[in-house]
């Protein structure tokens, strides 16, 4: 080629535009290289720190993956220990990924099987998909974060726990740019086909259950306070069910909404609405796990039906009454009716 023709090539609309994306690939991969080599020098500090603590984290084969428009660690397996409290926990291979444009919104998957040890007590647990996703902000919060899995087959105690499919959402609300100093945090929790069996007691009927609610100032406790769940209900912990909703075969169905709060006891205070949809189905599913249960479901399905009016739950329109709840006493006006326990958390 000779010097003419060089210089008509290179003086080429196109064979500039070639150079130009030759150029920026090579940037990109040089620089997609030095972030992963960064990255994984501040993990392997991260976990160099939290053993100097007494929490030891090994990450089995660790490698960032991802090229070219990801980032993420993975680990063929993960082993905690805790010298402290004698916890340890193991699991399969760990994958997460966040997009370079997005380094916000990061993903994970955890593979089975996972077992955990604390306080001589053993936890077994296997599914087919586990996967969270994470959408972080710059404050050190979130905007959402989000757990789905499936085939969820747990062991503890002998007994054994399976769900067929199961999500939870959790969310600031509301979820604004400026941070307020007071923030609720939504919840969203679907479990279908929760089956619980095994050689001590007897078993729950094999049922589903839909959660909505909000917990007052959630976020700023658990997230920006980081306050244990002790100090959260001694300033005492309130919110709105919008919707509870545990289904059985038959179409049965038993569901409430309403505003509750919970006391440094654990007993609940509030206004409900409370509905049952074939109480007979409801009433039957919990005959197994204890007579006098289905006696009192029964009884209280034939009440809301006589009693209630028709609310709308989600789609479908179901009797409901309205109920106070007084320290875990049900009154649906001066006459108790019934007792809920204190809830342990």
């Amino acid at each position: 080629m000779n010097q003419s023709e060089t210089r008509s090539f290179f003086s080429h609309g196109m064979a500039k535009w070639g150079l130009f994306m030759l150029a920026l690939f090579a940037l990109w991969f040089i620089g997609w290289f030095a972030i992963a080599g960064y990255a994984d020098g501040k993990v392997t500090e991260t976990l160099q720190k939290l053993d100097a603590r007494g929490l030891k984290i090994s990450c089995g084969d660790q490698d960032i993956r991802g090229f070219p428009f990801r980032l993420g660690i993975h680990c063929n397996s993960i082993d905690v220990a805790d010298a402290r409290s004698g916890l340890q926990a193991t699991s399969g291979t760990l994958r997460t990924a966040a997009q370079l444009y997005a380094p916000g919104k990061m993903v994970g998957e955890l593979d089975a099987p996972f077992e955990l040890k604390a306080n001589g007590q053993s936890v077994a647990a296997n599914w087919t998909r586990l996967r969270v996703f994470l959408d972080a902000s710059f404050d050190g919060g979130f905007d959402l974060a989000s757990l789905n899995f499936s085939d969820l087959d747990a062991l503890l105690k002998g007994q054994s726990l399976k769900v067929a499919e199961g999500a939870l959402h959790l969310r600031p609300s509301p979820a604004t740019e400026e941070r307020q100093a007071k923030m609720a945090l939504d919840v969203a929790a679907d479990f279908k086909q929760i089956e619980q069996s095994g050689a001590i007691g007897a078993a729950f009927p094999k049922l589903s259950v839909y959660f909505d609610a909000r917990l007052d100032d959630g976020y700023r406790d658990f997230v920006a306070m980081k306050m244990p769940l002790d100090r959260v209900l001694a300033d005492g912990a309130s919110g709105l069910v919008r919707s509870l909703t545990i289904s059985v075969a038959n179409g049965g169905k038993l569901v409430l909404n309403g505003p509750l709060q919970l006391d440094t006891d654990g007993l609940l205070s509030g206004e409900i609405q409370l509905g049952m949809a074939n109480p007979k189905a409801v009433a039957s599913a919990f005959e197994k796990f204890d007579p006098a249960l289905k006696t009192f479901l029964l009884n209280l399905g034939n009440g809301l039906n006589a009693l209630g009016k028709p609310v709308m739950f989600g789609e479908e329109e179901i009797k409901a009454v309205q109920l106070r709840i007084e320290r875990g006493e049900i009154r649906p006006g001066f006459l108790k009716i019934g007792e809920l326990g204190a809830l342990r958390l």
